[in-house]
C-alpha cells in the first residue's frame, strides 16, 4: 500500500505531459468501454458552442472599444472555423488516398504529378479553375434576396449565404484561402467589380448543419448541387470534371493560378497544424477559444499607442506611406482567430484600417510541442518540459480551464451534455485509490489540488475514449461500405 501511495504522490509531482492516463480499473472499464455506444459519451462538440454563430453587421465595430467586445469574430464563429478545418483535413486525406483519382491525374499529366508532390496540388489546380467559374457567376445572383439568411434590422439589415447556395468543398476551400490573403482578395473583387462578394461574410453559420460533426463529411443540400450545375455548367463533383476543358472564367483575374496555389498550400499547412491539436474534440474547447480570442485581442492592443483606449482616436490617413502600420505577432491559437476575422472581408478591412494593422500572410511560428515533433492530438509520448501556459495540448488546455474560474463555468455548461454518465466516470476515477489518499493535498508546481488533477485526468480520459469510439465507428462504416 505504501508503495502505491508513493507512486501516486510521485505522479502528482510530474509534468502533466508525463501523467499516466491509463484507466485505473482496466479490466472492468475496458469491458464497459466496448459495450458503450456513442450515446454514452458527451456530445462533442457541444451544440451550445455554436450558439453565437449568426453573422453580425460587417461594420459592427467601434474604435472606442477593445476588439474583445466587438460582435465579430465571436466564439461560435471560431468554433465553426475549427469544424471547417477538420472537414477540410478529412477531405484532403480522402483525396490523397484516392487511387482512382491519382491514376486519372497521372494519365492527364504524367511526370507533372510527381513534380507537384502528388494528388493534392493537382486537385487544387482544378479547384482553382472551378472557383474562377463560380465567382464570375455568383456575384450576379447574390443580389437576389433568396440567396441570403437575413440578420439584423433597419440600416444594419445584412445577409450571408444560406445552405442552398454553398459551392462544392473544393471551391469553398479556394475561396477560404483567398480570403486569408486580404490584399489578393481585394485585387480580385476590385478588378472584377465584385462589390457584394467584397462585403459578405464567409458562411460560418451554415457549417454546423452542412458538415456532419461525427464523420466531418461535407453535406451540401440537393438545392446547392442543382444551383451549382445550372450556374456553372459543370458537375458538382470535381472528379467528373477531369479531362473536361474548363473555361478560364473572367479574364480580369490579376492573380496567376500558381500564386493562388501558393496561398492554398500555406493554408493547407496551417489546417494540418490545427488538426494535430484536435481542439474541436477537446474537453477544453470553450476555454481554448476564449483564450485564443484574448491573445488575439492582446496582440491588437499591443500595437496601439499607450493611451486610454476609450479616449484614443487613431488617425485615419489615406496615404498608406504616411500612416504608421503594425504587424501582429501571433501564435497558432491567435492566428486561428485572425483567420476567422479575415474571412469577413468587409469587417476585416475596416478593422485593419481603423487599427492600422498591416496585412501579412506569414504563418505563425510553430508551438512548443510542434517544434519538438511531438504528437499533440491525444497527448501521446509527450515528454517535453515546458510550462503548460505555452502549450496547447488537451492536458495543458484543461489545466488552464481549472485555473481560470471565469472559463470553467461556461465550459462545464457547454460541454457537459450527459452529466449522469460523466459524473459516474469522475466518481469512479476518484474512488480507485486507497481511502488514505483522499486528502486534497496540492500539487504546488501546478497550483492544483489532487482532486482537481483527478478530475482533469478523468475528463480527458472520457473525451479520448469518445474520440476513439468515433474513429472506430467511421472505420467500420468505411469497411462495410
Amino acid at each position: 500500500m505504501l508503495g502505491r501511495l508513493a507512486k501516486r504522490r510521485q505522479e502528482y509531482e510530474l509534468h502533466p505531459h508525463d501523467w499516466d492516463f491509463r484507466d485505473p480499473t482496466p479490466r472492468r472499464s475496458q469491458a464497459r468501454f466496448h459495450s458503450r455506444s456513442s450515446d454514452d459519451f458527451p456530445t462533442v462538440p457541444a451544440p451550445l458552442i455554436f450558439r453565437d454563430v449568426a453573422i453580425p453587421y460587417s461594420l459592427a465595430h467601434s474604435s472606442t472599444a477593445p476588439p474583445t467586445f466587438r460582435q465579430y469574430p465571436a466564439p461560435g464563429h471560431v468554433a465553426s472555423h475549427l469544424l471547417l478545418i477538420e472537414c477540410f483535413y478529412t477531405f484532403k486525406a480522402d483525396i490523397e488516398q484516392n487511387a482512382t483519382l491519382e491514376d486519372a491525374f497521372n494519365a492527364l499529366h504524367g511526370t507533372q504529378l510527381r513534380q507537384n508532390s502528388g494528388t493534392w496540388p493537382q486537385y487544387l489546380l482544378v479547384a482553382i479553375k472551378r472557383f474562377k467559374l463560380w465567382i464570375t457567376k455568383i456575384e450576379a445572383i447574390i443580389r437576389h434576396s433568396a440567396v441570403f439568411n437575413r440578420f439584423g434590422t433597419g440600416s444594419h439589415l445584412h445577409g450571408a449565404f444560406n445552405e442552398n447556395y454553398l459551392p462544392p468543398l473544393d471551391v469553398l476551400f479556394i475561396w477560404y484561402c483567398y480570403l486569408q490573403s486580404p490584399a489578393s482578395y481585394e485585387r480580385l473583387i476590385a478588378s472584377n467589380d465584385f462589390r457584394l462578394l467584397g462585403t459578405i461574410c464567409f458562411p460560418w453559420h451554415v457549417f454546423p448543419t452542412a458538415i456532419d460533426q461525427a464523420t466531418l463529411d461535407y453535406k451540401p443540400s440537393p438545392a446547392a448541387k442543382t444551383l451549382w450545375e445550372k450556374l456553372v455548367g459543370v458537375p458538382f463533383d470535381l472528379e467528373a470534371c477531369l479531362g473536361v476543358e474548363l473555361e478560364s472564367g473572367t479574364t480580369a483575374f490579376t492573380t496567376h493560378e500558381a500564386d493562388i496555389l501558393e496561398l492554398a498550400v500555406v493554408q493547407t499547412e496551417l489546417l494540418e497544424r490545427c488538426h494535430r491539436h484536435r481542439w474541436l474534440r477537446s474537453p477544453a474547447l470553450h476555454g481554448t477559444i476564449a483564450r485564443a480570442m484574448q491573445r488575439y485581442s492582446d496582440a491588437v492592443l499591443s500595437t496601439q499607442p499607450q493611451t486610454p483606449w476609450r479616449t484614443q482616436q487613431i488617425p485615419m490617413v489615406g496615404d498608406s506611406e504616411t500612416r504608421s502600420t503594425h504587424s501582429l505577432q501571433l501564435d497558432l491559437v491567435a492566428q486561428l482567430v485572425l483567420n476567422t476575422h479575415r474571412a469577413y472581408h468587409g469587417a476585416w478591412t475596416a478593422f485593419a484600417r481603423t487599427y492600422n494593422i498591416r496585412d501579412e500572410d506569414r504563418p505563425p511560428p510553430p508551438s512548443y510541442e510542434e517544434s519538438h515533433g511531438k504528437s499533440v492530438d491525444k497527448g501521446d509520448d509527450l515528454q517535453i518540459s515546458v510550462s503548460h501556459d505555452k502549450c496547447y495540448c488537451w492536458i495543458c488546455e484543461r489545466i488552464k480551464d481549472e485555473l481560470e474560474e471565469k472559463v470553467v463555468s461556461p465550459r462545464m455548461t457547454a460541454l457537459r451534455q450527459t452529466p449522469s454518465q460523466d459524473d459516474t466516470d469522475l466518481k469512479q476515477s476518484e474512488t480507485f485509490s486507497d481511502s488514505s489518499s483522499d486528502t486534497d493535498e496540492p500539487a504546488p508546481h501546478l497550483g492544483l489540488s489532487r482532486k482537481q488533477i483527478k478530475r482533469i485526468k478523468a475528463e480527458i480520459r472520457i473525451y479520448r475514449n469518445a474520440e476513439v469510439l468515433r474513429e472506430e465507428k467511421i472505420q467500420q462504416q468505411r469497411d462495410s461500405g
